[in-house]
């Protein structure tokens, strides 16, 4: 029956055709939804004050072998689940843990791997539960010895507390997920992304002495983990493999390639030549006749599993372009969903996402390229070649060494554009080259306001700053943190990511690859006029619309990052500028203008609103802008596009501008205008319907 209903709804939803030529295919994908299409979230999820009440009293319960306290935990820990009615945290495991420590004749009963995940985190007098209690919720008076090795310790005791947890059959059906794979005896299979195990131990358990399962992750503790157990305990058919982030080198051609909550990575985080490479490795190393298999996470109305979803239409019309036909469609849970993929040729000719096909609502796929990508946490990844630039900026800026600064600006020349088209190399070069031109020439480089605040601000106490950023983002120091609190962790991510963003958004060198004053040129704006620029960062555009609105137009900085604020009223005040005022937006996005405006401009920031922002936080975001804006105002947004492959891509996110005007039209507003100001990047603007 359930095979039926998937047929009929596939049936229902796509319109299947083959194409003789894969290079002349085209996907037409209609959207018809004010939901986005892929969210990775990054966006933390925060501690509440009640499951900070109840892992204090498990630890202590745990620390004084009190039982009474570890089985008040245990209910308030059921209260919780049953109550937030959440999935994937790590109170379900807690949960379980403490009911086996309350029942310990229990843990005889236990399968296997149920046994390796109690002994695991309660082995010497529960050592491991105990340490990532006090990591994750800062108890015990609890300090970390530095940020990089705490952060990864916690998120290694997290993934396991959480994905490895015996419940997780309960939240994520996974042994119905299993039971899709129709593994057999004998059985080749790859578990791509295996974490720390957990699909691997059942599938090892399946394909028996003559199978062999090849575990796969670019995470060596949690390969390291793997190796051990697989010692330990002497099991033949799991060979545990640390990959590459783009390739994945199977020794022997398998049945099956398994993935589980990976392909939203793939496809909105990966850079483009990492996912090509990725995925061909995955086509050499199956049999002609093998499987390919996505679990995956769908749009569940803000209860996704670990805030990420992507819609399965996006995957597979990219597989398709990498040579794989699509098999079948299982909804697991409303959170999950199975994709089975062979190898072969199979084209879709259109895919309705909702019900309408308005034009406005159209994408076209050519490519196996995503049509959104979020990036990584840095504005980009941080290479080999990125780091031995940054090591000879230190020593030029440090020393004062004009031969080294030479040779900086060189390598920066070799290294932009083919690693960061548009980033903060060309930021970093230009302080080299400010230290090789004479006199004049420097006064000619820093002779517009915001450039010389710029300057000011990164230079100051011997470019402390600047220094400090670039030492800890390249890892060429590690960083100590005056540990007072578990909040002093956060304090010192929030400076950096505020210090990138800052060296990233008033770079000198902008205009080089933006274009800016092209995007001037073509906004609509006039001298009177009221603007909001809506995630100003620290005022690159402020600045410039201020000029433009003059002494009978205002404008309104609103940015989420203080100091971003506290740059700009510094700068405006030293040049006596008084027709802007700095507004602080909420951490829920929220914000509010003490008078409606013509124009709201954002730039550089719907990219993270339609694949970051929840679907509350988005709605609310958007609420704002509407209620920010005079009858038949405009929106215009400043944004990153995808590029043929020919072009070189922007450092960080995209997305492709269809998505942005099927979704704002869904939200009430009129798409006006588009310009494609370098391939690069483009601007939208919007009206504001009444």
């Amino acid at each position: 029956m359930k095979n039926i209903l998937a047929a009929a709804f596939l049936l229902l939803l796509f319109c299947i055709s083959t194409a003789a030529n894969a290079k002349e295919q085209v996907t037409k994908l209609y959207i018809d939804t004010p939901n986005s299409l892929l969210r990775i979230g990054v966006t933390p999820m925060y501690i509440t004050k009640d499951e900070e009440k109840v892992a204090a009293k498990f630890y202590k319960g745990l620390k004084e072998r009190n039982l009474a306290l570890v089985r008040e935990a245990e209910k308030e820990y059921d209260a919780l689940i049953k109550k937030e009615n959440v999935i994937a945290v790590d109170y379900w495991g807690m949960r379980w843990l403490a009911n086996k420590i309350l029942n310990p004749n229990s843990v005889n009963e236990l399968a296997k791997h149920e046994k390796d995940y109690f002994d695991y985190f309660t082995k010497n007098d529960n050592a491991f539960l105990k340490e990532y209690l006090k990591r994750q919720y800062g108890l015990d008076g609890f300090r970390p010895e530095d940020e990089e090795k705490h952060h990864n310790r916690k998120m290694l005791l997290q993934d396991y507390m959480i994905f490895n947890d015996p419940d997780r059959k309960i939240w994520d059906k996974t042994e119905d997920i299993i039971k899709y794979l129709d593994i057999k005896p004998g059985d080749k299979i790859a578990d791509i992304g295996s974490g720390l195990g957990y699909f691997t131990d059942r599938f090892s358990e399946k394909v028996g002495s003559r199978g062999a399962v090849y575990s796969f992750d670019t995470n060596a503790d949690y390969i390291a983990i793997q190796q051990e157990k697989k010692k330990n305990e002497q099991i033949i058919n799991i060979y545990p493999v640390k990959s590459k982030s783009n390739q994945v080198e199977i020794s022997e051609k398998v049945d099956k390639v398994f993935m589980s909550s990976l392909y939203h990575i793939i496809y909105g985080w990966s850079q483009e030549i990492d996912r090509k490479t990725f995925i061909q490795s995955i086509k050499n190393g199956m049999k002609e006749n093998g499987e390919l298999y996505i679990a995956d996470n769908a749009f569940s109305n803000g209860k996704e599993l670990n805030n990420c979803y992507v819609y399965k239409e996006l995957i597979i019309s990219q597989l398709n372009r990498y040579g794989f036909k699509f098999k079948k469609y299982v909804q697991i849970t409303p959170q999950r969903y199975l994709l089975v993929f062979g190898l072969g040729e199979q084209h879709y000719d259109k895919f309705n996402i909702g019900k309408e096909q308005a034009e406005n609502h159209l994408l076209e796929i050519k490519d196996g390229n995503s049509v959104i990508h979020i990036g990584s946490l840095d504005s980009y990844d941080i290479t080999e070649k990125g780091i031995a630039a940054g090591k000879l900026f230190v020593k030029a800026i440090e020393g004062k060494d004009l031969k080294t600064a030479k040779d900086v600006v060189r390598m920066y020349d070799e290294l932009i554009p083919h690693e960061n088209f548009g980033g903060e190399y060309s930021a970093l070069q230009w302080f080299c080259e400010l230290m090789l031109v004479d006199q004049n020439k420097r006064e000619e480089m820093l002779r517009d306001e915001m450039v010389r605040a710029y300057y000011d601000y990164l230079s100051a106490s011997n470019y402390e700053r600047l220094l400090d950023y670039v030492k800890t983002k390249y890892k060429l120091q590690k960083k100590k943190i005056n540990y007072k609190s578990k909040d002093d962790l956060e304090i010192g991510h929030t400076q950096r990511a505020f210090l990138e963003d800052f060296i990233l958004f008033n770079n000198p060198k902008r205009e080089i690859w933006e274009k800016t004053s092209t995007i001037i040129e073509k906004l609509p704006l006039a001298a009177g006029d009221k603007i909001a620029d809506l995630g100003s960062g620290p005022g690159y555009y402020t600045y410039k619309f201020s000029r433009i609105a003059g002494d009978n137009g205002f404008v309104y900085a609103i940015d989420i990052k203080q100091g971003h604020l506290d740059f700009i009223d510094k700068f405006l005040k030293k040049n006596k500028i008084t027709n802007v005022k700095t507004i602080k937006s909420g951490t829920d996005n929220k914000y509010k203008l003490p008078e409606k405006v013509d124009y709201v401009f954002s730039c550089s920031l719907y990219h993270v609103v339609y694949g970051v922002f929840s679907e509350k936080e988005r709605n609310d975001f958007i609420s704002c802008i509407k209620e920010s804006l005079k009858d038949n105002g405009k929106l215009i947004l400043i944004d990153n596009s995808p590029v043929i492959n020919k072009d070189l891509p922007y450092h960080g996110p995209y997305i492709s501008k269809e998505l942005i005007i099927s979704q704002l039209e869904k939200y009430g507003f009129k798409f006006t205008g588009y310009d494609q100001i370098t391939p690069q990047r483009y601007m939208i603007v919007f009206q504001k319907v009444n």
